[in-house]
Formats: C-alpha cells, structure tokens, sequence
C-alpha cells in the first residue's frame, strides 16, 4: 500500500471481495497490534453494533455535522462506504 495516499485511495479501484479482504487484513493486523500492547480487544455483535450506531446518531454523528465544515456531507460519504461494504 502507498504510504502517502490513505487507505480508500488504493481500494477504490479494486472489486468489492477484494476490498473485503484486505479491511479484514488491516483489522487482523490492527488487533495484533493491540494484543501485543496488551489492549483487550472485545467483538461486537451486529445487534451491539446496531446499538452504538444509533446511540452515535444521537450525540457524535450530530456533533460532527455541527461543527465540521461539510460535516453532513463528509459523514453521508463515510456511512455511504460502509453500506456499499455491507452489501
């Protein structure tokens, strides 16, 4: 991956089973990380998942939009990118 573009720049072009593949690299990667750092890493179920998104709703999502300029906008693009992901 180059070091001097984020993440989505060099995913962008790259079918979706291969975009999976390499989240799920990065996250394995990720937790190693952690592990090592001796975090305890704890996995959430979709229906916890679904929670803290709704709860994020409510305060951080609308506290982003209200002070970030194009705050909507940038948050309707990272939600877009995580839904295009589910499908």
């Amino acid at each position: 991956m180059p070091r001097n573009k984020p993440l989505c720049w060099w995913l962008l072009p790259m079918p979706r089973p291969i975009i999976l593949a390499e989240v799920k690299k990065q996250d394995a990667a990720s937790v190693k990380v952690f592990l090592r750092a001796g975090v305890e890493i704890a996995n959430m179920s979709p229906e916890d998942f679904a929670a803290s998104r709704a709860i994020a709703q409510e305060t951080s999502y609308k506290k982003f939009v209200s002070d970030v300029p194009d705050g909507q906008a940038l948050l309707d693009m990272a939600l877009a990118v995580d839904e295009a992901l589910e499908k």
